[in-house]
């Protein structure tokens, strides 16, 4: 992989923290935000080929990120990471199928493969 951009969107310090240093430890260059509107903020300044967001946050949510971000052309690829079951996040945020969803706790090696394989699509 090498030279793309990670953004991590996590309002859990520990967490964001976690996933920004597998990032690092394998090639990737990483931006980090505590919460959507931080996030939108480095989006509109730097060079993002993916978001990784958690989907439940104060303010704003992960879906909530992804498609102000889409709307002002800032993000193609995302992927989505939650503690929650993928069914009650469908009925609770209106998520879709479709979208990239990672569940919490994931290992290194489940995150990584994850992210080539949004890379590769």
């Amino acid at each position: 992989m090498g030279n793309q951009t990670v953004l991590v969107v996590d309002d859990n310090r520990p967490v964001r923290a976690l996933m920004l240093a597998i990032l690092l430890e394998n090639g990737f260059d990483a931006l980090e935000a505590k919460s959507g509107s931080e996030a939108l903020q480095i989006a509109a300044n730097e060079r993002v080929d993916l978001v990784l967001t958690d989907v439940v946050m104060p303010g704003m949510s992960g879906p909530e990120l992804i498609s102000h971000l889409k709307e002002r052309g800032l993000v193609k690829r995302w992927l989505l990471v939650s503690g929650y079951p993928g069914e009650a996040l469908t009925n609770a945020h209106g998520l879709s199928e479709r979208l990239p969803l990672l569940g919490k706790p994931f290992t290194a090696e489940q995150l990584l493969r994850t992210i080539h394989e949004i890379f590769d699509s």
